[in-house]
């Protein structure tokens, strides 16, 4: 079913025939990307974990090229709704790759200045909990 999902998802969002493909209005995708995200978040497996925050820089990425400030803001806006950067941190760590995209997602929101007090003790405290010789050093 998984597979399923995010095949069907990348129907939505990419090209097939770039004449016969109608992209929905952005909103949509967004909602669509969100609840996608969130699916795969919820799974228990690493790979649908990288799987999300790769969507994560994605939509964050979309939403800054998109030329309008409300579009990002509203995509920041789930990610604090929704405690997408606490979620993010809680596992996973461990793994280099998730690590690195975390690191983006955490950039990306510095670079906006939307970082918030909560983030940073999250990160520190996950940092001090693992980075006695863990891979997690590499978020900060």
């Amino acid at each position: 079913m998984g597979k399923r999902r995010y095949g069907v998802f990348n129907l939505c969002i990419s090209h097939v025939h770039p004449h016969h493909y109608i992209p929905p209005p952005h909103a949509q995708l967004t909602t669509l990307q969100q609840d996608f995200i969130e699916y795969l978040l919820n799974q228990a497996t690493f790979q649908k974990h990288l799987c999300a925050v790769k969507e994560i820089n994605t939509m964050l990425t979309r939403g800054e090229h998109s030329g309008s400030a409300a579009t990002l803001h509203s995509a920041i806006t789930w990610l604090r709704t929704r405690f997408i950067v606490q979620r993010l941190l809680r596992s996973n760590l461990h793994q280099k790759q998730y690590v690195a995209q975390v690191q983006h997602v955490l950039a990306f929101l510095s670079r906006q200045q939307c970082l918030q007090e909560e983030d940073l003790d999250l990160l520190w405290g996950v940092t001090e909990k693992v980075c006695g010789g863990g891979v997690c050093c590499g978020v900060v």
